[in-house]
């Protein structure tokens, strides 16, 4: 997942209180620990960007590629799918098709082409806000949650893959 970079930088920054408590010292894999009588080592190098910034990288990497969403609904006692499948760039635009089938029904599929602008706003490690600005619409605002390194979740369950 590309979120492992910032997870590493702040699990370096903390203490657990835990180990402390069990006499074991702070630290694990790549977590100096200072040994006595020998001199500190040298700090280490700050991180390019506050934590905040950081995050918000790391979610835009994660971000960058195509997706597919796959939406059932029902209205009038019929069943409607929307595909959505979309390319988001790092440039931060996005481009894909919007694909509307009432299947079973006979009806051709409706195929629309969407285009915009993106940003992401990190809440923390692995749960981010994606703000959609399509051409000549209003912002939308989506709060995901990254479950693995290809699959978002929303607050109600619905699901986008990362095509490769």
């Amino acid at each position: 997942m590309r979120v492992l970079p910032v997870l590493t930088l702040l699990a370096a920054t903390l203490v657990t209180p835990i180990a402390l408590a069990q006499g074991r010292p702070p630290g694990g894999p790549g977590i100096p620990v200072p040994v006595p009588g020998t001199p500190p080592a040298a700090p280490p190098a700050a991180p390019p960007a506050s934590s905040v910034e950081a995050l918000d990288a790391a979610a835009k990497a994660y971000v960058v590629g195509k997706w597919r969403t796959l939406v059932q609904q029902s209205a009038a006692g019929r069943v409607y799918e929307t595909e959505t499948v979309a390319n988001y760039f790092a440039d931060g635009n996005y481009a894909g098709i919007v694909t509307t089938a009432m299947p079973g029904s006979g009806i051709s599929p409706i195929s629309v082409p969407i285009r915009g602008t993106w940003t992401v706003k990190a809440m923390d490690a692995v749960s981010f806000v994606l703000v959609l600005k399509p051409e000549n619409e209003a912002a939308l605002s989506i709060a995901l949650k990254i479950v693995d390194a290809d699959t978002l979740e929303t607050a109600d369950g619905s699901r986008a893959t990362r095509v490769r």
